[in-house]
């Protein structure tokens, strides 16, 4: 793991009051990474802006890195992302050139896939109003020249076909295999000591986080959502658990369980999501 990511990472638990530098060392040595390294990261990532620094060895987020935290906090309203789809109604992203790898990563976070040169698409079931649709996709780094267009008029045999980029089974059993991984970890974390424990609901609980926030969120017509509310579910009772871990020792426990991967950052205040990887 990067040292940064690392910080990073930790630091998104603790958006207002921040954590201290005593916190973020211990953490980077449960991975073995050096306290000199952890200490020059964090002057690197203060000096970017993307970390502030609220007193002497206490740091927090930065505003800049704010839209993505909440990005990432979406998770926790499951179903409640999605609208309900009236069938055949498309969003679609058009563009006269290639978008750059780190945008094509962003805009699959929000469920658009490549039909052909130029075209992006994914169904219109977003609860997420067009404007604010928009703005996410400009802090991605997408052009002003790429237009968003809700469509309805499509062809039943294009729709039919553009099905095929969405890989339900895979995305199905994904879910599942993440799901018993939480659980097998549930049963097991109380057999582990507290650094061990830590450092596993780190890495799990973020790995089911980051598959969270980067689904598709399906129509129930193409996709039933009875195995993705499961492992939302079993997330939401994770992340009680994880955070109750993290407590040991801390005055408080962090608002959210300290994760690991779902806040890689590049230090680009334009483009705050970019660096998330699919």
């Amino acid at each position: 793991m990067k040292p940064s990511s690392i910080i990073l990472d930790l630091l998104r638990t603790f958006p207002d009051r921040g954590a201290s530098a005593k916190l973020i060392l211990s953490t980077g040595k449960m991975f073995g990474i050096s306290d000199n390294t952890i200490r020059v990261n964090i002057s690197r990532l203060t000096s970017k802006g993307v970390i502030d620094k609220l007193d002497r060895g206490h740091y927090r987020i930065s505003q800049q890195a704010a839209p993505l935290n909440d990005f990432v906090e979406e998770w926790r309203l499951g179903e409640k992302r999605r609208k309900k789809w009236k069938t055949n109604n498309w969003l679609c992203l058009m563009t006269d050139n290639n978008l750059s790898v780190e945008c094509q990563r962003g805009v699959g976070y929000i469920g658009f896939r490549k039909i052909q040169s130029g075209l992006w698409v994914r169904p219109d079931n977003l609860r997420l109003d067009s404007t604010d649709l928009l703005e996410r996709l400009r802090s991605i780094g997408i052009a002003s020249n790429v237009m968003l267009l809700a469509a309805g008029q499509f062809a039943e045999d294009n729709a039919q076909q553009w099905f095929s980029f969405f890989d339900i089974d895979q995305l199905n059993q994904q879910y599942a295999d993440m799901n018993q991984r939480l659980h097998n970890s549930l049963d097991n974390l109380a057999n582990l000591s507290n650094v061990a424990a830590k450092k596993e609901t780190f890495l799990i609980g973020g790995a089911a986080i980051q598959m969270l926030i980067k689904d598709p969120l399906i129509p129930d017509q193409i996709q039933a959502p009875r195995i993705r509310e499961a492992l939302w579910q079993t997330m939401l009772e994770y992340d009680k658990c994880g955070r109750a871990i993290w407590a040991v020792k801390l005055q408080n426990a962090p608002s959210i369980i300290p994760t690991s991967n779902v806040f890689a950052f590049n230090g680009d205040s334009r483009t705050p999501l970019i660096g998330l990887s699919l």
